[in-house]
């Protein structure tokens, strides 16, 4: 055999043991989730896929879903005691259990979720899915309250299926196809031939980084809270959720232009809430969506607060389901 045909079979098979040790690591992942993160809530199919979510305390029903990627706990993290006194602070989950029946639950292909027939799930099969686990458990129609991807979510769920939503709260979400544009290497994962291959090897690989890149900018100006990264890698990391996320990024745009025609035609309280140094394409579609929409509004501008309300700020976020569910009156808020 020549010596460059040596050279190039060498390579193939280092590349070949390579792409085997990366794959070995991927699964890992989902053993290490299982181990140290495992299942806390309940389980209920919902044409065919499987949901999971937690639920507590009594009252009306209040949904939290995530962003993506995401997964129950985000809405279950306990931020630090307050500096002046020391006392210590609820999650969001937490402070809503007091007095409703607060759900959050793991969208499809996150968290402990299955995926719809081995598929990807975009927005408006979510949104159906949502519904029907709502009407499933005796939860609908409920208040939805949705993070990032989860107040498109919420959205799509007001235009599409309004009999499950009693009124809407949506976080630092985009509701138009310009306040996100996925870059080509989020949407990698959900191509036909290269995407398995992307997600069991160099997918895990580049998460390590990218979730941390990632987080550091979601969280500015407040610091990623004590251990939240170390399980977020866990979850978000594994082939799974990387097809997932990188399947409903990828046709967020799309969805985005078809529901967002529908909102001025909405029948519901909506809340806006967002952060004031979040994406300038979030806070740009939190001022267009309450520009057209012409029902029962309520905008709440929190300041020096990035992307993660629900982890940053739980009480701020709170009040204003509260302000919803009790039936207060709908006004624009500036400041926080």
């Amino acid at each position: 055999m020549s010596k460059p045909a040596v050279y190039i079979l060498s390579f193939f098979v280092l590349l070949l043991f390579a792409l085997g040790v990366m794959g070995l690591g991927q699964g890992r992942r989902t053993g290490l989730a299982a181990a140290r993160y495992p299942a806390e809530g309940r389980f209920v199919e919902v044409d065919g896929v499987s949901l999971h979510y937690e639920e507590a305390g009594r009252g009306k029903p209040v949904l939290l879903i995530h962003g993506s990627p995401g997964l129950t706990r985000d809405f279950k993290v306990v931020p630090p005691p307050d500096p002046e006194d020391g006392e210590q602070r609820l999650s969001l989950y937490q402070d809503l259990s007091r007095d409703h029946r607060v759900i959050a639950i793991d969208r499809p292909g996150h968290g402990w979720s299955g995926l719809d027939g081995g598929k990807g799930t975009g927005l408006l099969r979510q949104a159906e899915l949502v519904a029907g686990f709502l009407e499933k458990i005796g939860a609908a129609p409920a208040t939805v309250v949705g993070h990032s991807y989860g107040g498109s979510l919420t959205l799509a769920m007001a235009v599409e299926q309004p009999r499950s939503i009693e009124a809407a709260v949506i976080v630092g979400a985009p509701a138009y196809s310009d306040a996100f544009t996925p870059e080509p290497v989020e949407t990698v994962g959900a191509r036909r031939v290269i995407g398995p291959v992307f997600n069991w090897t160099l997918g895990g690989a580049m998460a390590g980084r990218v979730i941390h890149d990632g987080l550091t900018e979601a969280f500015a100006p407040h610091p990623i809270p004590e251990g939240y990264e170390e399980m977020f890698a866990i979850f978000v990391a594994r082939p799974l959720n990387l097809y997932q996320r990188a399947y409903e990024v990828d046709r967020l745009p799309a969805e985005l232009d078809r529901i967002s025609r529908h909102y001025s035609a909405l029948d519901l309280p909506l809340t806006i809430v967002l952060g004031s140094v979040d994406s300038e394409g979030v806070r740009k579609s939190a001022i267009r969506l309450s520009d057209s929409f012409f029902g029962l509004l309520r905008v709440r501008n929190i300041r020096d607060l990035g992307h993660e309300v629900p982890h940053i700020e739980p009480e701020i976020l709170a009040y204003e389901i509260r302000s919803v569910t009790k039936g207060a009156r709908a006004a624009v808020a500036e400041g926080g």
